[in-house]
């Protein structure tokens, strides 16, 4: 107890039914269609999202913006709907 946050334990839960379909796909031969490996890919993406952390990504240890936020201030990157 207390080893895990409760944002690490929401998303070791919401694997949950990918491991109930590796389960019986094995253990009972259960085929696995597109639509459950799209559903548990969509599962996977959001735990992946859920689990990054966004400042590090946007800002640099000094507070200076960095990768995605620097090439958006830059004008370097396209914002779908702003302005050309």
């Amino acid at each position: 107890l207390g080893v895990l946050s409760s944002t690490e334990t929401t998303v070791l839960y919401s694997t949950e039914p990918i491991w109930g379909a590796a389960f019986a796909s094995v253990a009972l031969g259960e085929q696995i269609g597109m639509n459950t490996v799209f559903g548990g890919s969509l599962i996977l993406a959001a735990c992946l999202a859920s689990s990054v952390d966004t400042d590090a990504l946007l800002h640099k240890e000094n507070g200076e913006p960095n990768g995605v936020l620097a090439a958006l201030q830059a004008g370097l990157v396209a914002v779908p709907g702003g302005a050309a």
